[in-house]
């Protein structure tokens, strides 16, 4: 549910952090800030008077039908997508330009948490998100012609919009940083390598034991009430000699028609079908996303998905040693970070494009048969 505009959001953001020195910034605080806070509320702002001029000329839309409203909500989105990849390229240099990046890693060295730093350099964008929540909120309660109040619209896009899907790219992130400081904490004594490997240990458990339940909690999820699909999910899974998979539905109103598989262990794993999807498709075109999601477990599509991470972090880690090496010292540390930042931006976007493809293919092909 994590587009491909949040993910490159947040690595940009990353790379801004690493680009930032850690030592005092030589800008002040309030000036970084207030940066900040112009260019947020400037680019809030654009969104603004844009939504207002579709919902202006769409009226109030009575006597509109599903068309004339599906294109409203469509041009909506559209509008959505270019700000947001607007964002993306103008915070990461801002922050780095006006030393706001510099101000969020110095300030969080001298705290000794690295919460803080995600804090300072994440929150402008989930705020961001959650202002376009608010307005896709406003345009999902015209074209419903009252039968839903922007209270409700809104708290289902915050529920399923981009700050969820957002929060829910940054979790591991988080995750790790939070232990990571819960260990310096208790354990001081312990070294900084030790400390991130211990940490990226624990995140990964409890990503592996908690993460679908909550996930689960935070999209409304429950479980399938049509007894005849869940007796379909259980029939197609035992003839693919799958192991245990709890089919839950995703209310929705009818806004996502998705399904996807969530969880790796078998007592934990849980397929999402959106009521978008049950209310549009008929039993055999279910039966073919079930077959589909299922063949991501069969052939492990999960493990191929991580190719990418590994073999760009083991090339970054050889591209950043080369360039010290091979510049003996020359090249500064900003243009080391930023080519080797360049690269594994590169390399995972492309890499994840490729595994995605085929591992997309295999399971179509793997539901046909």
């Amino acid at each position: 549910m994590v587009s491909l505009r949040l993910f490159l959001l947040v690595l940009l953001t990353l790379v801004c952090k690493e680009l930032s020195s850690g030592s005092a910034p030589s800008s002040e605080f309030s000036r970084a800030g207030l940066g900040v806070l112009g260019l947020v509320l400037g680019v809030g702002l654009l969104s603004k008077l844009l939504v207002l001029k579709k919902l202006a000329a769409f009226g109030s839309l009575e006597g509109f039908g599903d068309s004339e409203r599906q294109v409203l909500g469509d041009q909506t989105r559209r509008i959505k997508n270019w700000i947001v990849a607007l964002w993306g390229i103008s915070f990461p240099i801002v922050a780095t330009l006006n030393g706001w990046g510099d101000w969020s890693v110095w300030l969080s060295a001298n705290s000794s948490s690295g919460l803080l730093a995600l804090i300072l350099l994440f929150g402008p964008s989930i705020f961001l998100l959650s202002f376009w929540d608010s307005l896709e909120a406003e345009v999902d309660a015209a074209r419903c012609d009252a039968t839903s109040t922007w209270r409700e619209c809104w708290i289902l896009r915050t529920r399923l919009g981009d700050t969820a899907s957002l929060v829910t790219c940054l979790s591991p992130i988080v995750l790790i940083t939070g232990i990571n400081d819960a260990i310096a904490f208790a354990l001081p004594a312990m070294g900084e390598g030790a400390r991130a490997a211990l940490a990226t240990v624990l995140a990964v458990a409890v990503i592996i034991l908690a993460y679908p339940k909550f996930m689960s909690l935070w999209y409304g999820g429950k479980p399938v009430s049509n007894p005849a699909i869940r007796d379909r999910i259980n029939s197609l899974r035992m003839d693919s000699k799958v192991g245990a998979i709890h089919g839950v539905e995703i209310p929705s109103e009818g806004r996502w028609s998705g399904a996807a598989l969530v969880g790796w262990l078998p007592r934990l794993r849980q397929l999402w079908l959106g009521d978008g999807l049950l209310n549009q498709l008929s039993d055999e075109e279910i039966d073919m996303v079930i077959l589909h999601e299922i063949a991501h477990v069969k052939h492990a599509h999960f493990l191929w998905r991580f190719t990418p991470v590994i073999w760009t972090a083991g090339l970054s880690t050889l591209i950043f040693f080369g360039l010290e090496w091979a510049g003996g010292g020359a090249i500064p540390g900003w243009m080391t970070n930023t080519l080797t930042g360049m690269f594994s931006i590169s390399s995972i976007l492309l890499g994840m494009g490729f595994v995605s493809w085929q591992c997309e293919f295999e399971a179509d092909r793997s539901a046909c048969l």
